[in-house]
């Protein structure tokens, strides 16, 4: 006689579930004819009649938001998993990584710097070299624009290391000194101007504003004769190689010609050099010949000291010459051979096509430069032309027009050249120990306050004179400057 009171959603559920189980244990063949199975009992098939219609009726009498509550949440959740795997897989780079890839791709051969507010950024393998030469701290993450790498699947964001931007030169030497190519890119706009501008809520415009090698980059702020990195003025070089069956041997005439005591049998190659000098503003060139064991090539490159050689038809490069060049970059750059930049280059182009393309980089008053390399043998015009379009990169391919010409053999008549195995075995340049200048006859000696000096003085060690009277005059010149400017 008690007054049930109405059943709740979720008993109702409850029941719901119950009935499906008890459905699934029966066969349903027995459903259909219940009386005609004797092995189910009465009781239980009055049940399964009472559970089936209190189903019908709970159909209809759950509220509709009810009934679609439950797939609404699946379909809503497959969504989102949906969306977090598309997330997973492409992952979204930032508007500063993405103009990484741009600035990268333009330049694969150097090393970016990139300004990030007061700060300088190396982003992916950049920042794996940077962050191991400067010995600071390397985010993980990419290491390639374009996932080469299978590691770089794991990550969503490039890998970085960045520097204080008032620190950025004292760094740089450190990456220069290892035979990098540094490439700064700063940021076209100020704050000021782009809070005030259409663009104010986009990303800093930047693009590359300097480029620097070991031989390019010069700084007068710390020049100290006492200590071991002292510089003296980096050569960039050319080399460009002839063998000997390319030329007539009879040409050799010229008995006031360095290397003539060669003679004609042993003549291996034919050598043009062209070296500039960006600290002084000079150019020396020169065309010999040379024997197997390339003692005048070895010689011109301990006079020159270049930091940096280019070495034109590099695939017809002979096996001496080669081996040349690594015994003087083993011998002078002990301590770290990467100081020493080799670029082999292709093979040379014609005249006229190294001469228009020249003529993109120079202004329309470099006639005067036209014409002394006009003057010059073939083989010496291409290491010319190379130099101008290698410094080119630098912004640097106008200084040909203001330049010195010097013939190396014309360096100084009135006094000895010193040929390589005397600079070696007497250590006037580099001990023998580490190629070091601590310790050499130069290091010793050389007590002037400036790169100017410097330069000179080497240039008197490596080139003594040869005539008496030159010598008094020279001393008599020091004797009156320490008793008047001492």
């Amino acid at each position: 006689n008690k007054k049930s009171e109405p059943e709740t959603e979720p008993e109702i559920l409850d029941k719901i579930d119950l009935g499906n189980n008890i459905l699934a244990d029966i066969n349903d063949d027995s459903l259909e004819n219940p009386k005609e199975d004797t092995s189910i009992p009465l009781q239980i098939s009055q049940k399964l009649e009472s559970f089936k219609n209190k189903r019908s009726l709970e159909d209809t009498t759950i509220p509709s938001p009810l009934k679609n509550k439950s797939p609404k949440k699946q379909k809503t959740k497959s969504t989102s998993t949906a969306t977090s795997s598309n997330t997973t897989t492409k992952p979204k780079l930032t508007p500063l990584e993405q103009q990484f890839i741009q600035l990268k791709t333009a330049n694969k051969d150097k090393i970016l710097a990139i300004r990030v507010g007061y700060k300088y950024k190396f982003f992916g393998n950049d920042a794996k070299i940077a962050s191991k030469l400067l010995n600071i701290m390397l985010i993980p993450g990419k290491m390639t624009i374009d996932d080469s790498l299978e590691e770089d699947k794991g990550f969503d964001k490039f890998a970085y290391c960045s520097i204080p931007d008032n620190r950025l030169h004292i760094h740089m030497k450190n990456l220069l000194n290892n035979g990098l190519k540094i490439g700064v890119v700063e940021q076209l706009e100020t704050t000021a101007i782009k809070s005030n501008s259409e663009n104010k809520n986009k990303l800093f415009q930047r693009d590359l504003t300097k480029v620097y090698s070991i031989g390019t980059y010069i700084d007068d702020l710390d020049y100290n004769s006492a200590t071991n990195k002292r510089n003296y003025g980096e050569y960039i070089m050319a080399i460009n190689e002839t063998k000997s069956i390319d030329f007539d041997k009879k040409i050799i005439t010229d008995t006031n010609d360095y290397n003539s005591t060669i003679n004609n049998s042993k003549i291996d190659c034919k050598i043009s050099i062209a070296a500039i000098n960006l600290f002084s503003g000079e150019v020396y060139y020169d065309e010999f010949f040379d024997d197997l064991t390339r003692n005048e090539l070895d010689t011109r490159l301990y006079h020159l000291k270049p930091t940096e050689i280019l070495i034109l038809n590099s695939e017809k490069i002979s096996k001496q010459t080669e081996n040349c060049i690594n015994y003087y970059k083993l011998n002078n750059f002990k301590k770290n051979p990467n100081s020493l930049r080799v670029l082999k280059l292709g093979k040379v182009d014609s005249f006229t096509n190294y001469l228009n393309l020249i003529k993109t980089y120079l202004n329309l008053n470099s006639q005067g430069l036209i014409k002394i390399l006009k003057n010059f043998n073939p083989c010496l015009q291409f290491c010319c032309f190379e130099l101008i379009i290698y410094l080119n990169d630098f912004k640097l391919s106008s200084i040909f027009e203001n330049v010195k010409y010097q013939k190396f053999n014309e360096l100084n008549k009135d006094s000895f050249l010193i040929d390589s195995r005397t600079l070696k075995n007497l250590e006037i340049l580099n001990n023998s120990t580490n190629g070091e200048v601590k310790g050499s006859l130069l290091w010793l000696l050389d007590h002037t306050s400036t790169k100017f000096g410097g330069r000179l003085f080497k240039n008197w060690l490596t080139n003594p004179l040869k005539n008496v009277k030159e010598i008094e005059n020279r001393q008599n010149s020091i004797e009156f400057l320490i008793d008047n400017y001492n």
